[in-house]
């Protein structure tokens, strides 16, 4: 609506600042600066597997899908650590694409991630991502922390997101689950693919 232009650009311009200060602490933590054209994509949570991290580096293991991502306009930027052997490995894969060349700069791990960080972290991002295995979360709350902050969330269909994230709206669904419950591959980067339309329609209009 034409009388909310004036608030629309105030709240825009907040955003972009506190953006600028998510992508100053990402290069101090990591020494990668992230483009802040893109879209800022977060995934702020302990690595384990029901939280399905580890389905964004078989995405980007397969060749298609990891040009798809490419082709889109989504940094993602993971945060968080596991004390877990099978979250270990998840992180080391994780480390280990940040260092591909081609991914270098649009794949950011930031492992030194804590409670005092979360305000600048949650402020910054332009989505705030939850993944689950379906039938695993009760609630969740990291989508939560985005919505409040006025970030939309990617979540998948299980716990509280259900009751909170209208598709298209405050937030995309991924649809699209193999037989363990965890998202697929191809539906996870079809979903950040419709993110990055959309943001990029928003930032042209």
């Amino acid at each position: 609506e034409p009388y909310l232009e004036d608030e629309v650009k105030a709240m825009t311009a907040v955003h972009g600042r506190l953006k600028h200060r998510l992508a100053e602490w990402i290069a101090q933590q990591t020494g990668i600066t992230p483009d802040e054209r893109r879209l800022f994509l977060v995934e702020a949570r302990r690595k384990t597997a029901f939280k399905s991290a580890d389905t964004f580096v078989r995405a980007m293991q397969d060749p298609e899908l990891r040009q798809a991502y490419l082709d889109s306009n989504v940094c993602q930027i993971f945060l968080g650590r596991s004390s877990e052997s099978e979250g270990r490995d998840i992180v080391r894969h994780l480390m280990e694409l940040t260092q591909k060349d081609e991914l270098r700069g649009r794949v950011i791990y930031v492992p030194n991630f804590n409670a005092a960080d979360a305000p600048l972290v949650f402020q910054g991002a332009d989505v705030v991502a939850m993944w689950s295995q379906l039938k695993t979360e009760g609630a969740g709350l990291g989508y939560m922390k985005g919505l409040v902050n006025a970030a939309p969330a990617m979540v998948t269909r299980t716990g509280g997101p259900l009751e909170h994230i209208r598709h298209g709206h405050n937030g995309v669904i991924v649809d699209g689950y193999e037989d363990d419950g965890r998202p697929s591959p191809a539906a996870l980067i079809g979903a950040m693919e419709e993110l990055s339309a959309r943001y990029v329609e928003s930032q042209r209009l």
